[in-house]
């Protein structure tokens, strides 16, 4: 659900989103389910014909991901190569973040010719993540691990849930549309660590 009020400089965008999972095997069964909610602020502070089309934002976000299938369920052996099992975790919690950004856009149509558009935007994001999912390697030599000890079994691996993380970092975009062509160009810059581990 969204829906978006505008009163001359300022714009306003708010939504909220219902995420629903549930997963199930023959042995384990994990379900889960959460509202989101997104604003966005807009403001348009020029009227001036060159900067008309210059907007600052800020946006807060809640997100939300549930654990796949393949993260929670499957087991086996990896097919290829050294032999190591995979080992299902049907305990994984979805995860859950908080973002906040802040950016400028700028839009002008008739640059170069008449119909074209240009659109340009810079941003700044941080994301906290809770319960973070990812990939460990776990060694038959721990007894809590849960890895099996045995021949040809050098390590196993399993999704599991990080207590916190958190990325962060920058991103910019350039698109022209001349309507008979188009070009865009885009770079980021993303940064990301673990906070805490839950296992």
């Amino acid at each position: 659900v969204q829906d978006k009020l505008t009163w001359e400089w300022l714009e306003v965008i708010g939504g909220l989103r219902y995420d629903n999972y549930s997963l199930k095997d023959d042995t384990n069964e994990t379900s889960g389910d959460r509202v989101s909610p997104r604003i966005t602020v807009g403001v348009s502070p020029f009227e001036s014909a060159g900067l008309a089309g210059l907007q600052f934002y800020g946006t807060y976000a809640e997100g939300y991901r549930s654990p796949s299938l393949t993260e929670t369920l499957i087991s086996g052996n990896h097919p290829a190569g050294v032999s190591f099992p995979f080992l299902p975790n049907p305990n994984l919690k979805p995860e859950t973040g908080k973002t906040v950004e802040f950016g400028v856009n700028y839009k002008q149509n008739d640059i170069i010719e008449g119909g074209d558009a240009l659109r340009l935007k810079a941003a700044y994001f941080n994301n906290n993540v809770d319960d973070y999912i990812d990939g460990v390697t776990l060694s038959p030599f721990d007894p809590t691990s849960g890895c099996p000890f045995g021949p040809g079994i050098p390590i196993c691996f399993q999704y599991q849930n990080f207590a916190k993380a958190k990325i962060n970092g920058f991103e910019l975009e350039s698109v022209y549309d001349a309507g008979w062509g188009y070009a865009g160009l885009s770079a980021s810059i993303i940064n990301g660590h673990t906070i805490s581990y839950e296992g």
